[in-house]
């Protein structure tokens, strides 16, 4: 059974007429994207800066402004009633406007046709998301703890406490020590690793992590990818992965996709896309993040 199933999806960049383009027309950013993640599953996401990887990631959260961007095709999410200390039981009947979109367990839920409020009570139950840089993520003047409180408020729940002594110690944090400090007294590693508490406090069933190690040096990004390899089988979640560095998406991918320009131009299992990779372009993303590493 699959977690995610992105189809079509298209994203353009809206422009006026007598603006942008001479005619007046969209641009278009990304074009026919087509993935599936299943469960449990780890999906990666390579290509050099500017290839539509983080905008496909925001159009899948739902946090592209429709007034700038035009988003076409679905994404279809299956919920799953589980049950257990954490865990969440999804049937909100209350949170939606329209029952049609009342989504059952194992049935899918289009994100893509959803209203604002929809998406929302959705997004905060099953999917999480970690973004590139962990400082502009958290408030400077509030500790740690507060930002866990302000987490239990919107859930109006409070998680597991078992559960978080797991998260602090798969992550290798004192808990005590952490929770009273500010985020500029922690390291980018200790501070990466506490986006990975917040993110999965509450055990979504599917994580995107845009460009997680991106601020962080190579030994600590491989670091953060062991972490999250491990905490994806605690919490038996699926992982989006998005990155430019291919070396790392080798130690975490199940299945990769290769994007350029906006598009898809090799996908497959991890270790066929690494051994024979069929295209010329992942062939050079590969021998460039070798002799990176090697310099």
């Amino acid at each position: 059974m699959n977690s995610l199933d992105v189809k079509h999806l298209t994203i353009a960049l809206k422009q006026h007429a007598g603006q942008g383009a001479a005619n007046g027309s969209d641009k278009l950013l990304v074009q026919d994207i087509r993935f599936s993640i299943g469960e449990r599953q780890t999906l990666a996401v390579a290509g050099e800066s500017g290839s539509g990887k983080t905008l496909t990631a925001l159009a899948v959260m739902g946090l592209l402004d429709r007034s700038v961007f035009s988003v076409k095709g679905s994404c279809l999410f299956f919920t799953q009633q589980r049950t257990g200390a954490g865990n969440v039981t999804f049937h909100k009947k209350d949170a939606f406007e329209n029952d049609s979109f009342l989504p059952a367990a194992g049935k899918p839920v289009d994100l893509f046709a959803l209203t604002e409020k929809e998406r929302k009570t959705l997004c905060l139950e099953e999917i999480a998301m970690i973004y590139q840089n962990p400082f502009r993520s958290l408030s400077p003047v509030e500790k740690i703890k507060t930002h866990i409180k302000h987490i239990c408020t919107i859930k109006q729940r409070q998680p597991d406490s078992g559960w978080l002594h797991t998260l602090f110690d798969a992550v290798q944090l004192n808990r005590e020590e952490m929770l009273s400090k500010y985020p500029h007294e922690l390291s980018g590693g200790e501070l990466q690793r506490m986006m990975l508490v917040l993110a999965i406090l509450f055990k979504p069933r599917l994580l995107i992590c845009d460009e997680p190690t991106a601020s962080l040096d190579y030994q600590t990004g491989k670091h953060i990818v062991s972490l999250l390899k491990g905490l994806k089988e605690i919490n038996g979640m699926s992982l989006l992965f998005i990155s430019h560095d291919i070396s790392l998406v080798r130690d975490i991918a199940d299945a990769v996709i290769i994007m350029k320009n906006g598009r898809i131009v090799e996908t497959g299992e991890a270790e066929l896309i690494f051994t024979r990779p069929k295209q010329a372009y992942t062939h050079e993303l590969i021998q460039a993040s070798y002799l990176e590493k090697r310099c």
